[in-house]
């Protein structure tokens, strides 16, 4: 089995460009069950926070996001774990995730990230007017307007929820709006 392994890494470092249909739903809601992943080759040094690396960890083949990098490693992480890869060292960064291929059309990841960005804008759009509507004192906390308010550009990476201080006389309202929200992403 280690010889096999060895030899799939040796097959996938030597290739520029590649797809896999990972298992598993450690990148969920990224990715769904049965897509396929474009890869690309990479090197440390271009890999940045919020990137998408293939990796080999204790023999198995991973594929996470970069939550941390220093000068000589990174950490990586699925959206959907609880907890961290540990340290990535640079030989065991196989590639980097460009595109993946949703019902038959495939998606680049920058173009997909700036598309759920549009949606999730818009249903903040709905929240907002309905507030200002109703008269009611609140901030956004967390979430997309803030990185663009503070960052000046689309993340690259998905936003499902923000955090909006209220008025406490009106919580009724902000449980309702969050299951608008939430049957919007289901």
């Amino acid at each position: 089995m280690k010889q096999l392994f060895k030899k799939i890494i040796h097959f996938l470092s030597k290739k520029k460009t590649f797809s896999l249909n990972p298992e598993g739903l450690s990148m969920f809601p990224l990715f769904h069950p049965n897509e396929i992943l474009y890869y690309q080759k990479t090197s440390f040094n271009q890999i940045k926070v919020n990137d998408i690396l293939l990796i080999k960890k204790n023999e198995q083949l991973i594929t996470h996001r970069v939550i941390y990098k220093s000068k000589k490693y990174l950490i990586t992480k699925g959206d959907n774990n609880f907890f961290s890869d540990g340290k990535i060292y640079p030989q065991q960064i196989i590639s980097q995730v460009y595109a993946f291929k949703r019902q038959g059309k495939i998606f680049p990841l920058n173009t997909f990230y700036l598309l759920q960005s549009s949606y999730y804008l818009k249903e903040i759009i709905k929240v907002k007017s309905l507030f200002e509507k109703e008269k009611i004192d609140f901030v956004f906390l967390k979430g997309l307007p803030l990185h663009l308010y503070f960052k000046g550009f689309y993340p690259k990476r998905i936003y499902a929820d923000c955090d909006i201080l209220i008025d406490k006389n009106i919580v009724y309202l902000l449980i309702f709006l969050s299951l608008i929200l939430f049957s919007f992403y289901i």
